[in-house]
């Protein structure tokens, strides 16, 4: 269950234009306001008066990409993360309304850089690590400055895993770590 729904007839701030869904193992959905003029306290949010705007219930047999793009690169993601991230199958596949990102120990080679680098060569194999995973992404998909956002997800656990839900802003106007909402992140 993954949607996006505007409120009517309120004015309740998530934060400064949120647009990037990097997921792991989850299925998501949300909400966003229609009108700005009105406020209301957690406590009087009724779905009732909510708009779906955006949602993706993860049916087919495959990640819609007119929601979602994959990262492709073995980057690291800043975290020295030591998986590379790919768009295969046997990383991110959609079965039964699930997405599920499998995370493979295999020797795999790609780019050294993520996309936002000028240099980003999605065939570039400099760069080798010891894990395959998926990192998918909404980003320049859909753009939500206020909003509710329901998530629902099985984080795996073990060892070594870092899963992580985050909403990012398309454009890194902020600064880097600024505007961001880390929904849920948990290593071990």
């Amino acid at each position: 269950m993954s949607r996006i729904l505007k409120r009517i007839g309120s004015n309740n701030s998530f934060l400064p234009k949120l647009t990037t869904l990097t997921l792991v193992p989850l299925i998501i959905s949300g909400c966003q306001t229609v009108d700005d003029e009105q406020t209301h306290s957690a406590n009087s949010l009724g779905t009732h008066s909510w708009k779906m705007v955006w949602q993706d219930e993860f049916e087919g047999n495959e990640v819609n990409t007119d929601k979602w793009s994959f990262a492709v690169d073995c980057y690291g993601g800043g975290n020295n993360e030591a998986q590379c991230y790919t768009s295969r199958s046997e990383n991110a596949s959609v079965a039964d309304g699930l997405l599920t990102i499998s995370a493979i120990k295999e020797r795999f080679s790609g780019p050294a850089v993520n996309d936002a680098d000028p240099s980003y060569d999605a065939n570039d194999t400099s760069k080798t690590m010891e894990y395959t995973s998926a990192r998918l992404v909404s980003k320049n998909k859909g753009d939500w400055k206020y909003g509710r956002f329901e998530i629902r997800a099985k984080l795996p656990q073990g060892q070594g895993t870092w899963p992580a839900i985050w909403m990012l802003p398309t454009d890194w106007v902020y600064g880097h770590g600024q505007a961001q909402v880390k929904l849920t992140s948990w290593k071990r």
